[in-house]
């Protein structure tokens, strides 16, 4: 799978997530080290799934399941993230124009370990930070 190319920048207190061209994605998640939600975006006007536990897990996709993979991540993205806004960069806790929360910005702690996974079928990046 191809992977988007972004990164983090913290700059006074603020985490910026930077990516090197304009992207339209169907979902960024930020979470703790454990997967516990922090903060959840996807464009206006898209539906979002209720999850049992209220994590959000990354799992690296085997290499002869791969195609499979895909396959599933574009049956359950929108053909339609075409329409999906531009962005360039993400400022934590402000969402851009065109994305709404889905799980409203908790406070990051200073020096605590998070990741963000941005997803756009077939595409995704998965970053490790510390605030």
């Amino acid at each position: 799978m191809a992977q988007i190319k972004a990164a983090i920048r913290i700059d006074d207190g603020h985490v910026t997530f930077a990516f090197v061209d304009p992207i339209r994605f169907a979902t960024l998640v930020v979470t703790t080290e454990s997967g516990q939600e922090l903060w959840e975006l996807h464009p206006c006007g898209m539906e979002s799934v209720d999850l049992i536990s209220g994590c959000f897990l990354v799992k690296p996709v085997l290499s002869q399941d791969e195609a499979r993979a895909v396959e599933l991540v574009e049956r359950i993205a929108s053909s339609a993230d075409d329409n999906f806004a531009s962005v360039d960069r993400i400022v934590y806790g402000q969402p851009p124009d065109g994305y709404e929360e889905v799980t409203p910005a908790k406070p990051l702690t200073p020096g605590e370990h998070y990741q963000v996974v941005v997803l756009r079928a077939p595409e995704y990046v998965v970053l490790d930070f510390v605030a």
